[in-house]
């Protein structure tokens, strides 16, 4: 996620590929070195492909951390301090984001 606006009710994100140990051989069928290091077990890939979404008036919000001020407040607050780089897992129905959770990296 790149941006979000609650008021607004719409997020700006950037599209990935999440790549792991288990799924190497799909690294070859996009071009990447299937033999590449992945020391947290894991590659994410990412390219320019900014996208915006309607977010609906509540849609689910699950992250590790951010709840001391409320998850919208301080997700908001790291996305405008830190720049924005989460990985998410975004779910949508008709277009419209029902659930943003962020994926856990050690």
């Amino acid at each position: 996620i790149l941006e979000l606006d609650f008021e607004n009710e719409w997020l700006r994100l950037n599209e990935a590929q999440w790549y792991t140990e288990e799924n190497r051989e799909r690294l070859a069928q996009v071009h990447l070195d299937p033999n590449m290091e992945m020391p947290n077990g894991y590659y994410i890939r990412t390219w320019e492909n900014d996208r915006t979404m309607d977010m609906g008036k509540r849609p689910e919000i699950l992250v590790v951390e951010f709840t001391e001020n409320g998850v919208e407040k301080e997700l908001q607050k790291h996305l405008e301090e830190e720049g924005g780089y989460l990985p998410f897992w975004i779910t949508s129905e008709n277009g419209v984001v029902t659930k943003v959770e962020e994926q856990y990296v050690p």
